[in-house]
């Protein structure tokens, strides 16, 4: 998990397929540099509604559950590149924040289907026997609704910045948020859309060097039509981050 400037495999870890509903698409690395032996995965798992905990330590994972990774009702209604259709995607994107005081860290996560953020610290998750007791219910906060057709897959903290990095679906873009203000719509910044090249934006991620980069894919056409072998159906995009923030509610004045 920790080793940095290679790509040796340091272990193999296969995860339980057992349950039904179970799809896994992406994984969130919790490590500190030089401290590899306390890393944590957190695997959410949208179709099941859980996050799978993974241990480097024990080479150990656990399922966490919560309402909070469950879809909104009201939410699953989506318009992308022409195509209508439903869906029902649990918890996805999951974002880890910078280290606090006390020397835990923020976990922000999101479903799919929904237009709200929460946030856990990365201690409940990491604690195998009270992450899954009914008492870790009250520690899991809302941290606010971003506002209509809001709906995003990946999330990304940008430490240099404090500021969370989100796909926007069904606005054909991507979103922003500055962690220093509170989460509302008036705080929610749409750093870029364009619906030819950022049709349904599925994964993103911010470098070293202070870069978003941004995968996009056409999936619902994939998906529910066709794709169109003439066109461009997958890119990758990229921007400054000093620079696509200018003049949006997340500015880091």
């Amino acid at each position: 998990l920790c080793q940095c400037g290679t790509y040796d495999e340091l272990l193999s870890w296969k995860v339980d397929l057992s349950e039904s509903m179970a799809h896994y698409l992406f994984k969130i690395i919790d490590a500190e540099r030089g401290d590899c032996d306390n890393a944590h995965a957190y695997i959410p798992d949208l179709g099941g509604y859980q996050v799978i905990v993974y241990s480097f330590k024990n080479d150990k994972s656990w399922r966490v559950k919560h309402n909070f990774f469950h879809f909104d009702p009201l939410a699953g209604d989506y318009n992308i590149g022409g195509v209508n259709f439903q869906w029902t995607d649990g918890v996805f994107g999951m974002a880890v924040g910078k280290r606090t005081r006390d020397g835990t860290r923020p976990v922000f996560f999101h479903a799919f289907s929904s237009t709200k953020e929460f946030m856990v610290s990365n201690r409940i998750l990491q604690n195998e026997t009270y992450s899954q007791s009914p008492e870790s219910y009250y520690d899991y906060k809302l941290m606010g609704d971003r506002g209509p057709n809001s709906q995003s897959s990946a999330e990304f903290y940008d430490a240099e910045t404090g500021i969370i990095f989100y796909t926007q679906v069904n606005k054909d873009g991507v979103g922003c948020w500055n962690t220093a203000k509170p989460l509302n719509p008036d705080t929610q910044g749409l750093v870029d859309s364009d619906s030819d090249a950022l049709v349904f934006p599925n994964d993103l991620k911010v470098d070293s060097e202070g870069n978003v980069w941004v995968l996009s894919d056409r999936l619902p056409m994939f998906i529910f039509t066709s794709l169109d072998p003439e066109q461009y159906n997958y890119r990758i995009l990229t921007g400054r981050v000093s620079d696509i923030i200018k003049g949006t509610p997340c500015d880091v004045l």
